[in-house]
C-alpha cells in the first residue's frame, strides 16, 4: 500500500492545497477503502490541534485500488493537515485480517 499524491480537481494542481466542499483525487497502490473494521477510511489530522476528522463514507465518490475521488469535508477548518488512509484492501479480492494505514508525504492545506 502506498499513497502517491492528491490533486485538487478544479485546478489540476498536486501541491496539497484543497478547498472544502470541492473534489480531490488521491492516487496510490492498494488504497481502495475496503473491509468492515471501523478504523477503515480517510482521516484528515490537523497538524496544529491534532484533531482528526474522518471523511464520511458517502464523500468517497470513486473507490478504486489505485484512485480515490473524494469530496473534501466542509467540517475541516482552514489549516494544515496530514492525510492518512486505512484499509483492509490488498492484492486481488482477499481482504487483510487487520487494517493497515498509509500517510501521504505531502502536507495538506485547507483554504
Amino acid at each position: 500500500m502506498s499513497v502517491f499524491s492528491i490533486t485538487y480537481k478544479a485546478t489540476g494542481k498536486a501541491d496539497g492545497t484543497l478547498i472544502k466542499g470541492k473534489n480531490a483525487e488521491i492516487k496510490g497502490i492498494f488504497i481502495k477503502i475496503d473491509g468492515d473494521n471501523p478504523k477503515n477510511g480517510i482521516i484528515f489530522k490537523n497538524l496544529d490541534t491534532q484533531n482528526e476528522v474522518k471523511l464520511a463514507k458517502d464523500s468517497i465518490v470513486i473507490n478504486e485500488p489505485s484512485r480515490l475521488l473524494i469530496l473534501v469535508s466542509s467540517d475541516l477548518g482552514a489549516g494544515n493537515y496530514e492525510l492518512s488512509i486505512t484499509t483492509q484492501s490488498s492484492k486481488g479480492s482477499v481482504l487483510l485480517k487487520e487494517p493497515r494505514t498509509e500517510t501521504l508525504n505531502t502536507p495538506i492545506t485547507i483554504v
